[in-house]
């Protein structure tokens, strides 16, 4: 009798460690999981101020599994992202490498999609929190908006 006991004690024990763990365990980021978005303006460092887009939007797709997928503007780009205590964070984010002009412009000089898809890729490694409201999102480096997409 005393050793059923113990077994039920024990069982019992080994349940609930079960059960906490999966509690704990990381959650997929549900808030922005399956939600696909086109930028409309980006942190201009050098006019210390947001910009419109070019003719080429960037875009994000956020899928259910954490992944993160989308093109700068020029270049796809790929990665991962974390919602954790309504903090963001983009992680591993990576790009192809090509060099792209806007259509019927000259291939000379620097381009404006890729000062902006630079300025994109930047901003989107600063980012570390988040808001969404009114169909948009906006994506904040500590107090300062660095992103704003809307709906895709």
């Amino acid at each position: 009798m005393l050793r059923s006991q113990a077994r039920r004690r024990l069982l019992g024990v080994i349940a609930t460690w079960c059960l906490v763990l999966v509690a704990c365990a990381p959650q997929p980021s549900a808030g922005l999981a399956g939600s696909s978005w086109q930028l409309v303006q980006y942190w201009d460092e050098t006019a210390g101020s947001l910009r419109g887009v070019a003719e080429r939007a960037p875009t994000l797709t956020f899928h259910g599994d954490d992944r993160l997928q989308g093109t700068g503007g020029c270049n796809s780009i790929t990665g991962a992202y974390r919602v954790t205590d309504g903090k963001l964070e983009f992680q591993r984010v990576a790009s192809t490498e090509m060099y792209c002009y806007p259509p019927g412009a000259p291939a000379t000089g620097e381009s404006v999609l890729m000062v902006q898809e630079a300025a994109f890729l930047k901003a989107l490694g600063s980012v570390t929190r988040y808001t969404a409201d009114g169909g948009g999102l906006q994506l904040l480096a500590g107090d300062r908006l660095v992103l704003v997409l809307a709906p895709r």
